[in-house]
């Protein structure tokens, strides 16, 4: 059967329920779900404990880590009153970037990560193009930081844009 849900904030609340009777105890998952809304320009995130979306606004030409919240999903039974859905507006050329930790935590070398300036540099470098280049220019660039150095982590990336 099929359920459908009015909400990102219904559907990470079910999930949670599911995946808690499920999985193994010591088991738990971050995640974010987005929802555009286009009759108002708005892009709606709910978060499970999961990194920050990233804002890139075109009319201002800066960057900002929306708010998180929530708990990662298998932690407790219910995440019901702990999880809520935010709301972010988007204007035109506006950019939201959605990724996985394996891309601010990739390794150049034992030492050296890519980081979270490096992410946001590259999505101010790359925010003219269209929403597959700015996600090829971020991965070309943690690639190229990356070098030869073993991949530890996933790497994950949903790049968004206001084009009309």
């Amino acid at each position: 059967f099929m359920v459908h849900y009015k909400t990102t904030q219904e559907l990470i609340v079910h999930l949670n329920g599911l995946l808690k009777m499920k999985m193994r105890p010591n088991v738990f998952m971050t995640m974010v779900m987005a929802h555009w809304h286009a009759d108002i320009s708005k892009l709606g995130y709910t978060q499970a404990g999961h990194d920050p979306i990233l804002h890139y606004s075109a009319a201002l030409g800066t960057i900002r880590e929306l708010s998180t919240g929530g708990m990662a999903l298998c932690m407790i039974p219910d995440v019901a009153k702990i999880v809520k859905t935010e709301y972010v507006d988007m204007d035109l050329g506006d950019v939201a970037v959605l990724y996985t930790d394996g891309i601010p935590e990739a390794w150049a070398n034992e030492k050296d990560i890519y980081g979270m300036d490096r992410l946001k540099e590259s999505i101010i470098r790359h925010s003219a193009g269209t929403a597959q280049q700015i996600h090829d220019g971020i991965i070309k660039d943690v690639r190229d930081f990356m070098g030869t150095y073993p991949q530890a982590d996933d790497i994950t990336l949903i790049v968004t844009k206001k084009v009309g």
